[in-house]
């Protein structure tokens, strides 16, 4: 059984030294981060209870509701998709529980959702995945279910996947009655070779000295989400902000 790298950070310094450089053009990083350390590797859509819906399978679920969002969301996105992919891709990041999860390539963003705060207080988590070659990569023309987990790099058809550096990973759904494989679980079983996957703790004490750091590097909620959403998330958040360690630069004038 393979291993999954463990490491804890709680300065911004030691978290960046655990950042990976791209390698080549199909050995790129890709991070994914949790407020809650313990959740599982999965994709929204295969966290739902199948048993509360009227489908046997999380197939026919997925199905129904892109076919649902492909109807309710005509004239409503800002460039239309091309693909099943790109269906797929915008449906997730509008907040649709799908066989994708978010990912980045961008280290200082999975920081930022790993450093939310929970209300019991729960360390939170950044995953470092280096795919290794490019055998895990989705074309962009690919249709149907991989077969296997899988990373899709989509256009980026709004600022705010551009800002976030986004890209999803795709998880197989369950044959039969059998239950939903998380992907660290795929990971330790799993024969690839060229595969690496880290998981960066971050003690939920030092979330707010993190935030505070990520916000001077410009990774806030308003670089997170343009437009009013993110304006709002960024007031609300410089609110809780406040600090006096800078007293001294008044007080030495």
């Amino acid at each position: 059984m393979r291993e999954i790298e463990d490491c804890c950070v709680g300065e911004m310094e030691s978290f960046v030294s655990e950042l990976t450089q791209i390698m080549s053009h199909n050995r790129i990083p890709v991070y994914r981060g949790q407020s809650d350390v313990d959740w599982k590797l999965l994709p929204g859509l295969l966290r739902e209870d199948l048993m509360q819906t009227e489908f046997s399978d999380w197939t026919g679920l997925d199905a129904m509701q892109m076919m649902k969002f492909k109807q309710r969301s005509s004239g409503m996105l800002p460039c239309q998709p091309h693909s099943e992919l790109e269906w797929k891709a915008q449906a997730t990041h509008r907040g649709l529980l799908t066989s994708f999860s978010s990912w980045t390539e961008c280290g200082l963003i999975a920081l930022y959702f790993a450093t939310e705060k929970t209300p019991d207080e729960k360390d939170g988590v950044v995953w470092r995945l280096m795919p290794g070659d490019s055998s895990m990569d989705l074309s962009q023309d690919h249709e149907g279910d991989p077969g296997r987990p899988s990373i899709y790099r989509p256009r980026f058809l709004d600022r705010s996947m551009e800002n976030q550096r986004i890209c999803f990973m795709s998880l197989p759904s369950p044959e039969g009655g059998s239950g939903p494989q998380a992907f660290e679980d795929y990971y330790s079983n799993s024969t690839m070779e060229r595969m690496s996957l880290c998981r960066i703790r971050i003690p939920h004490y030092e979330k707010d000295e993190l935030r505070k750091k990520l916000a001077l590097l410009a990774v806030d909620a308003r670089t997170i989400y343009p437009g009013l959403q993110g304006v709002c998330d960024q007031i609300r958040e410089e609110i809780h902000s406040f600090t006096d360690s800078c007293d001294w630069v008044f007080d030495a004038a």
